[in-house]
């Protein structure tokens, strides 16, 4: 790996993990639909996607930021603690990063409307944005401007 940009690292370490949480989406995807009536199993392998996606995106930003492994575990563990015990129609779910998992995944097991199709959808691209712009700045990647 001598030699190699670091962006090409991150490239290719995020492209992997992609890779994988793709595929342990197809498995679980398989699982929900041999054992599970959803409205739609199209939305269900959509709202997988888009989470391993986030996964994907908020790891690497907490790892580039907080590079000691335990202070980074700690972190993702109390976002995913967070997430499960807060009210998912508050406005402090609505800012932790897989509140759009929870409106994709009730868009396809209960049919709710389009709008929380596209809030769901919105919410997760603006996570990786973040997390992406989070990235770069944690890794020296961008740097501030003088003015």
């Amino acid at each position: 790996l001598a030699g190699w940009r670091g962006s090409t690292l991150v490239a290719g370490r995020i492209a992997g993990l992609l890779v994988l949480g793709v595929g342990l989406c197809a498995a679980l995807w398989v699982i929900v639909a041999l054992d599970r009536p959803v409205r739609s199993l199209g939305l269900v392998g959509l709202d997988f996607g888009v989470t391993a996606a986030v996964a994907v995106a908020v790891g690497t930003f907490v790892g580039t930021a907080f590079p000691r492994e335990m202070e980074g575990t700690i972190i993702l563990v109390l976002l995913a603690g967070l997430q499960a015990v807060t009210n998912p129609v508050g406005l402090v779910a609505k800012v932790l990063p897989f509140w759009s998992s929870r409106e994709l995944g009730t868009v396809a097991v209960d049919g709710a409307d389009e709008a929380s199709l596209l809030a769901g959808l919105l919410h997760a691209l603006g996570v990786v944005e973040v997390c992406a712009v989070g990235t770069a700045l944690a890794s020296g990647r961008l740097r501030a401007r003088p003015g």
